[in-house]
């Protein structure tokens, strides 16, 4: 995430995606960096699948295989961030459920007690 650090201005951020940041050892420095200087704008939250065809197309919804999402989501929230918390499934294999399915899904480990 040190590649987007922007100039100093009120219209630049970041947009921390799990899918594009959960392996980078240095995560929680660079998210706690980014709340300090009030950059956090966006938290996108998926799932990354272990068996997978295609890498843009077959993400999983939060808590279904690798990515760990309660600590990023600790980081963020440690950050300062206080925003909404968005569930950005690109999935062929998602996407053929009703909506009120996929809501439910996303909504599941929440309440089960594992945050994102």
């Amino acid at each position: 995430m040190s590649v987007s650090r922007p100039a100093r201005t009120s219209h630049l951020g970041s947009a921390i995606d799990v899918y594009h940041t959960w392996w980078d050892p240095e995560l929680p420095e660079a998210i706690t960096r980014a709340g300090r200087e009030g950059r956090i704008l966006a938290y996108h939250v998926n799932d990354l699948l272990v068996a997978t065809g295609d890498l843009l197309m077959e993400r999983g919804l939060p808590g279904e295989r690798v990515i760990d999402l309660e600590s990023i989501g600790g980081f963020v929230r440690d950050a300062g961030d206080r925003g909404l918390t968005e569930v950005e499934v690109f999935s062929h294999r998602i996407w053929k459920h009703p909506p009120d399915r996929i809501l439910a899904d996303c909504v599941a480990p929440i309440v089960q007690g594992q945050p994102t």
